[in-house]
């Protein structure tokens, strides 16, 4: 059956098929693959073979296998699905094979085991560039569960028509080919265009051709893009062209056009020309070597751009949901709703611009008020031809930039712009529009200012002290310019309530807030120490912390902005803590609980409880884990020695308490902590009182055949910065052991403390007989301490053990390194101090000759301003910063004890201009065949290379040596080609000059006869 012929491609396109098809039929019998041949002649055959067993396909369908290359037991090679007759275009996937002994086995994209065999697969078969991308286009990382993404059309103008040539079943979750009947590619959704390359032309049925693909990505939300893949050369429209060389994002419409299909990079069957839609939670620029020599100049190491996405996501589409997706069979011709609007579908809200009457063409939306835009920043000046305005919304228009020139202000849709003029009552409305403001209201004036405010840190608490400096965001969509002039604080409690008596104390203030603006603005938060006592008198250890800010717009109205912090007073408050004497003890009722929380050191917190004589009271004091080891205390009235002091409690480190009165009266109990807590400042604890009998839940004790570390082999990795390590031993003869690494002549000093009788006994890397051994017993010491010196660099071990255990034979060990040396970094970048992309690699280097380097960052200033630590990596990618020019990274190294290395930097320059070669003289008449190149030659320039007429180009030299040429022959005409190429990589274009050389008989004066 032949290809059927639609719109404009009729038989031409047939013979142009036919020619392609001939041609690529001569290309692979003639010239070879970019890796080796294939060792099997018959392996495409087979492989094909294999998958029509594996995934038969229904009558009339087959699968082509393309490209195969074999390396010893692997292969890999290109397939795709096609119809008897009807070979029609797609986007090639890559199948991978291995030989076990018995026969080959496949394996697909969607196969399980596929990510780990591609990692396997070697090098001679594909590089590292290829791998990367076959592992981002072939497989999928979304789960069968995920909700997709709502508010796509397909991507082409509405009324035409396109087959499915691979589903997502066929091609992968997210990946799906078209075959447009009519050439034009629509955005399938709002957002912006985020990258475009439509240069390329090298297009083939092999992985060595992904590079070349054609792409335009566009971001719909953060985390959700539409990749269009294959599209034509030069296809994509210029005012989109030109907006992205611009500012490098271009917003558009769902249905805008933005290419045509085509046949760049990696395709497969028929003529190759299709349309491959990918939506992703993300891309990247894929940079690799100019493998098939694109642009003819000789050099297959330059490098070509091309885009991808990954992981890819599933959407709904209007004309079919995902599940149908799937289902679509090879060949079903879908029919495109994505508008070509009219003025009444395109009121869904705000305003929009069209670029035809009636509401058609291209669009430029706008669904929330905002400040005034100019339209040539968004690639729409002066293109409106008609407007669509949503009833309760309206627009102002203006004849220039800038909201200058002539204006008007538009309450409804115009669905033709000719006829319609300024407020001038001259000038059109037609085509003239070059910026605009719009407004939720019907009389072109903004809506009253909203402000959402974020405060930082996110809580409060008096640990941090009375006066505290805070950080308030203030972001307003606002569309006319805020002014604050006053500042008030207020307290409530976390009942709701003003605290009685406590007046707002308030001050001058002065923000300005601009239009569809935000601002980081510090101010300092004081709690007055009268408001905390009135709090903890009326029994709240809570109170909500409001700064109120309030102003006028530049219309004067009134607005206001406020940020709310919950601030707790119960953690090492002012006052010394209300609670923290038996004279103010908080009440508590019997039968009833109460939650608090302990100070790092020293605190106590006492609680009032009613007691009648002979009456038995019962306390459980619970701790939250891993913070402190809680001790319950029990006081008479008017008594400082307790009656009763609790600490531990059978197989737990929580007390339980249960006492008879000997009296009535008012009894305290007072919480405490057997040690500081480690690591949070406070500790949270909850107290209960009863009259019945209270439990306490049993620590699990594990037995020491299943724990962990019970062996050299077993050993935990303990840090050298003293971090202190809680450990637990849970029997009689339990032993921990621990590694850490040393470095030669640091002094290390080890500790180990505990509520039990422990011992720690240091080993080297052999653990057989210890070096030392140090011992803690609570009775007579608080801790052993061991201070050593490493003789080398290496693993040394410690072991814990003691002679008893059970839930209350904890220990603490830490390990600190006598290291006051700071680390050293070093960063180093390939090349010769020039780049023509904005990703670098990036080598890193650190070393410290004591406890080891911990982490580094990097940042554009040496303020490493709002930049986090990290691992240190071997090798880094350094984003540049857009715009050519020297470009520097600072970065710095720290160590487990805090030391920093020096600040270092890197510094590469960013070139992307193309250099240019200048000659004095364009044709040249010469007696002699040697020729000295007239060339006038720039600073940027670092190399040029000459070649006579079509033959091989010269090596590249240096300009400063001479460029002279001696032609083959004295006599005669030469075209002599000249290109050059800057530091950074740049090729400039190719400059000719014409050279006749003329034998030197001819230019001797005619001399007569005697």
């Amino acid at each position: 059956m032949p290809l059927p012929l639609h719109g404009h491609r009729s038989h031409s396109r047939l013979y142009l098929i036919t020619v392609l098809l001939s041609l690529l039929t001569w290309l692979s019998t003639s010239v070879p693959p970019l890796h080796a041949q294939t060792e099997e002649t018959d392996l495409a055959a087979l492989l094909q073979a294999l998958l029509t067993t594996r995934v038969p396909l229904p009558d009339g369908e087959h699968w082509i296998v393309a490209d195969a290359r074999q390396s010893d037991d692997y292969a890999i090679a290109v397939f795709y699905r096609s119809k008897t007759g009807q070979n029609r275009p797609v986007s090639g996937q890559i199948v991978l094979a291995r030989h076990d002994g018995t026969g080959w086995q496949e394996t697909l994209p969607n196969d399980a085991s596929y990510t780990a065999l591609l990692k396997r697969m070697p090098d001679s078969l594909l590089d590292a560039d290829e791998r990367a991308w076959a592992l981002a286009a072939g497989t999928s990382t979304l789960a069968a569960s995920t909700v997709p993404l709502p508010g796509y059309r397909l991507p082409w103008p509405a009324g035409q028509h396109a087959y499915v040539t691979q589903n997502y079943a066929d091609h992968g979750i997210g990946q799906i080919d078209f075959w447009l009947l009519g050439d034009d590619v629509v955005a399938a959704k709002d957002g912006e265009i985020v990258y475009i390359n439509d240069s390329h032309t090298a297009h083939g049925c092999s992985i060595d051709f992904a590079r070349y693909n054609n792409v335009v990505v566009i971001r719909h939300a953060p985390a959700e893009y539409t990749i269009y893949a294959h599209v034509a050369a030069g296809s994509v429209p210029a005012w989109i062209r030109n907006t992205y060389a611009a500012q490098g994002a271009v917003p558009v419409t769902q249905g805008t056009s933005i290419a045509r299909q085509g046949n760049s990079g990696f395709t497969c069957g028929g003529d190759g020309i299709h349309l491959h839609v990918s939506t992703t939670a993300g891309y990247s620029v894929w940079s690799a070597p100019d493998s098939q020599d694109e642009d003819g100049d000789g050099n297959r190491t330059e490098l070509v751009q091309t885009a991808w996405g990954s992981p890819h996501q599933a959407v709904d589409f209007t004309e079919a949901p995902y599940t149908v997706l799937a289902t679509w069979p090879y060949g079903l011709l879908l029919t495109s709703q994505n508008s070509d609007r009219s003025c009444q579908s395109a009121e869904h809200g705000g305003v929009t611009l069209f670029s035809a009457a009636g509401c058609h063409g291209d669009a430029l939306a706008w669904h929330a008020a905002t400040a005034l835009t100019n339209l040539p920043d968004r690639g729409w000046n002066d293109r409106s031809v008609s407007l669509a305005v949503t009833p309760g919304w309206s627009v102002r228009v203006f004849e220039h930039i800038d909201g200058a020139g002539a204006s008007r202000c538009i309450g409804a849709t115009l669905p033709d712009l000719a006829g319609e003029y300024f407020d001038d009552s001259t000038t059109s409305l037609a085509d003239q529009i070059s910026s605009l403001a719009v407004y939720q209201g019907v009389s072109c004036e903004p809506l009253p200012a909203i402000v959402d405010v974020e405060g930082v840190p996110a809580s409060l608490t008096l640990a941090a002290g009375a006066n505290q400096i805070v950080t308030v965001t203030l972001r307003t969509t606002s569309t006319v310019n805020l002014h604050f002039n006053a500042r008030s604080l207020h307290l409530t409690t976390s009942a709701g309530s003003g605290i009685p008596e406590f007046v707002a104390p308030a001050r001058f203030t002065d923000i300005a807030l601009s239009a569809n603006g935000d601002l980081e603005w510090v101010d300092e938060l004081s709690i007055p120490a009268d408001a905390v006592a009135q709090a903890w008198r009326q029994g709240f250890t809570t109170v909500s912390a409001t700064l109120q800010y309030t102003g006028s717009d530049t219309l004067g109205r009134p607005t206001r902005a406020a940020a709310t912090w919950p601030l707790d007073l119960a953690a090492c408050g002012r006052a010394n803590e209300w609670n923290d004497t038996g004279s103010h003890a908080t009440p508590l009722t019997a039968d009833s609980s109460v939650s608090g929380r302990l100070c790092p050191v020293g605190d106590r917190d006492f609680y009032l409880i009613d007691g009648s004589a002979g009456q038995t009271i019962w306390a459980a004091l619970e701790a939250a884990p891993d913070t402190i080891d809680p001790v319950l205390s029990l006081y008479a009235p008017d008594t400082t020695i307790p009656l009763l002091t609790v600490d531990d409690s059978l197989d737990s480190l929580n007390p339980l308490l249960s006492y008879t009165l000997p009296a009535a009266g008012q009894y305290r109990l007072a919480v405490s902590a057997h040690e500081p807590a480690p690591g949070d400042p406070t500790a949270p604890y909850t107290l209960t009182v009863s009259n019945d009998p209270l439990t306490l839940s049993p620590c699990t004790v594990a037995a020491s055949s299943s724990e962990p570390d019970n062996t050299p082999n077993q050993a935990r990795t303990i840090t050298v910065d003293g971090t202190p390590f809680h450990g637990n031993r849970h029997t009689a003869d339990d032993r921990d052991w621990f590694t850490f690494s040393t470095a030669a002549g640091v002094t290390y000093i080890v500790e180990i403390s505990g509520k039990t009788p422990a011992r720690a006994s240091l080993f080297a890397a052999e653990p057989i007989t210890p070096l030392a051994t140090i011992s803690a017993t609570p009775a007579v010491t608080a801790s052993g301490i061991l201070t050593w010196t490493a003789p080398s660099k290496g693993i040394h071990f410690m072991e814990v053990r003691g002679s008893d255990a059970n839930c209350t034979a904890t220990y603490t060990l830490q390990i600190t390194a006598q290291d006051s040396t700071p680390p050293t970094i070093d960063l180093s970048i390939p090349g010769n101090g020039y780049t023509n992309t904005t990703s670098v690699e990036m080598t890193v280097a650190t070393n410290d000759t004591g406890s080891g380097v911990d982490a580094w960052r990097s940042a554009g200033t040496a303020a490493f301003a709002g930049i986090s630590w990290a691992a240190v990596p071997t090798q880094t990618i350094w984003h540049l910063p857009a715009g050519d020019g020297i470009k520097t990274i600072y970065a710095q190294a720290r160590d487990p004890r805090g030391n920093l290395s020096s600040v270092v930097t890197a510094t590469i320059t960013l070139d992307t201009v193309i250099p240019e070669i200048a000659l004095a003289h364009d044709e040249l008449l010469l007696s002699s065949p040697v020729v000295n190149l007239p060339l006038i030659l720039t600073p940027d320039i670092a190399v040029v290379r000459w070649r006579i007429a079509e033959d091989i180009w010269n090596e590249w030299k240096i300009p400063d040596t001479p460029f002279t040429i001696t032609l083959p022959d004295r006599g005669g005409d030469y075209h002599i080609e000249i290109q050059a190429q800057d530091k950074a990589g740049n090729l400039s274009a190719i400059r000719n000059i014409a050279v006749t050389v003329v034998p030197p008989v001819l230019f001797l004066p005619h001399i007569s006869a005697p």
